[in-house]
């Protein structure tokens, strides 16, 4: 809903741009000079970042509130909930410009940092890696 709400702010004639530049960081200069001109779409640009970083920090909140357990890996409905909150954190960030990507994920780390046990740290750099060795596999075959 947040954002629907920040894609009306946007003169409709340049939401394909504002999808864009959500999405991968990246405008042209024109768009680029609409944004600093109009107050209406920077509040489009803070709404859908900030849904954006709170979506994220929902999920480590739940990761911290709620670890997966071997006992609960094995029962598919909490692997389904927990692939779909990824799944959901990761697009929330790949909607970020490019610096809001890093500082998302900057922000993430502090979190998790701050919040996990050394094991649990260790366990999220295995999965993450192994997020990257899946994903690098997927590109290499399309």
């Amino acid at each position: 809903m947040i954002f629907e709400d920040a894609l009306q702010k946007i003169d409709p004639a340049r939401q394909k741009q504002f999808l864009h530049f959500i999405e991968t960081g990246e405008a042209e200069d024109e768009f680029l000079t609409y944004l600093d001109s109009n107050s209406q779409a920077q509040q489009a640009v803070e709404m859908t970042f900030n849904a954006q970083a709170q979506a994220f920090q929902g999920l480590a909140a739940e990761l911290k509130r709620s670890p997966l357990s071997a006992k609960s890996l094995s029962e598919v409905e909490p692997v389904l909930v927990a692939s779909d909150r990824m799944t959901e954190a990761v697009g929330v960030v790949l909607q970020l410009p490019a610096d809001k990507r890093k500082e998302a994920m900057r922000i993430a780390v502090s979190n998790l940092r701050t919040s996990l046990r050394p094991d649990q740290q260790r366990a999220i750099l295995s999965v993450v890696r192994s997020l990257d060795d899946d994903m690098s596999s997927v590109a290499r075959q399309g």
